[in-house]
């Protein structure tokens, strides 16, 4: 049952990401929905199922979406690992949820510079570059973080996060 509620942040995620974060984007700074999913999954699930989420939902980033085939899938496997270290669910309670967005915002900001590096988006203006495409992105991740962190209460993460026998562990 856990799984299902995964699989539907992630679609969720990835739908806001490809579908509608136009409509909220400041100029062209988008959030990035689907590292804020990654991080929420990572924190309970650890390491090690964290890892294989990110790896899955940025391979199908990569397929819907243009452009170089596994970078999204190296950058969301990477912030996942990262996140099932740093992160555990105890973090999502509404007294920690400024340190989980801060968190979410630090691995968001490790995420648009891998992929700054992969893609090379470099040249003439790589200082606006960088912080058009890696730190506002980071930062207007970690504020959509913080808000979806406070608004959703610690019931539902309860019950999202309630330790059931998996089917398949």
């Amino acid at each position: 049952m856990i799984y299902l509620y995964y699989l539907i942040m992630v679609g969720l995620a990835l739908g806001l990401k490809l579908g509608i974060s136009d409509l909220v984007a400041i100029k062209t700074v988008t959030p990035d929905f689907v590292v804020i999913a990654l991080c929420a999954i990572s924190m309970y699930e650890g390491r090690g199922n964290g890892t294989i989420w990110g790896l899955v939902t940025g391979f199908a980033e990569d397929v819907l979406s243009s452009g170089l085939l596994g970078a999204h899938a190296l950058t969301r496997t990477l912030v996942s690992f990262l996140a099932g270290s740093i992160m555990s669910y105890r973090t999502l309670q509404s007294a920690y949820s400024f340190y989980a967005s801060l968190t979410v915002g630090i691995l968001a900001l490790f995420n648009n510079l891998i992929l700054y590096i992969i893609v090379i988006q470099g040249g003439a203006g790589w200082i606006k570059g960088l912080l058009m495409a890696v730190f506002l992105p980071a930062l207007y991740t970690m504020f959509w973080a913080l808000i979806i962190f406070s608004i959703v209460p610690d019931a539902v993460w309860e019950r999202i996060y309630k330790h059931e026998t998996a089917p398949f562990i």
